[in-house]
């Protein structure tokens, strides 16, 4: 990545939706509806969204998919930069579940989905989750390296789990988030921060703030 460039990690609004619709598309063959987004941003539930903005960069605009047609046209006067990746999370019972993960096909190999994992970790702690856990395709083996490396383990085989193509899917859990766990993964972060710098707008631990 540029070093010029400051990766911002911030909570996602509403204005974001276009561009996270861009990056969802590019990632995902199925899509949340744009009331699931809405009723999440607008804070109704336990779920958190994340996003990364270059905001150096000018938005990412591409023609509006139809689910968002529903939203007021684009503000021109708004100062967004490009979002490049996001991420969704919900907390329930003590589990931090991270359900979205997704990096702008032109901004991967970038560690941004590295920060983005990151991210939604430190709000899971900061939110007193126990655990964390997460589903990913059996294919993927470039995800679960990453996942693993932030102490994710394989806890069991959901046969057919993707309706697309009826992949199996591992779901993954960490071990307990405790201060053994913060340990390591603050190691990780601090690690991670001398090769981006960026701000932290998400989290609520400030992981910009540990180096």
């Amino acid at each position: 990545m540029d070093t010029k460039l400051t990766p911002i990690l911030r909570e996602m609004a509403i204005e974001d939706l276009e561009q996270v619709s861009l990056v969802e598309q590019e990632a995902f063959n199925t899509s949340w509806t744009t009331t699931t987004y809405i009723y999440n941003v607008n804070r109704y539930s336990t779920t958190h969204l994340g996003v990364i903005e270059l905001p150096e960069l000018p938005p990412y605009r591409h023609p509006r998919p139809e689910r968002l047609q529903v939203l007021p046209p684009y503000d021109e006067s708004l100062s967004i930069g490009a979002i490049v990746a996001y991420g969704s999370m919900w907390i329930r019972n003590g589990e931090g579940h991270i359900s979205q993960l997704a990096v702008h096909p032109s901004h991967r190999g970038q560690r941004l989905g590295e920060l983005m994992l990151v991210g939604l970790l430190a709000k899971a702690m900061a939110c007193h989750a126990r655990f964390s856990a997460l589903e990913v395709r059996v294919s993927n083996v470039v995800a679960q390296a990453l996942y693993m490396k932030y102490g994710y383990r394989r806890a069991e085989v959901l046969p057919k789990y993707y309706s697309d193509n009826h992949e199996d899917a591992y779901l993954m859990k960490t071990s307990t988030l405790n201060e053994k766990y913060w340990l390591a993964f603050r190691e990780n972060v601090l690690k991670l921060a001398h090769s981006i710098t960026f701000k932290d707008q998400f989290s609520g631990l400030r992981l910009d703030l540990l180096q």
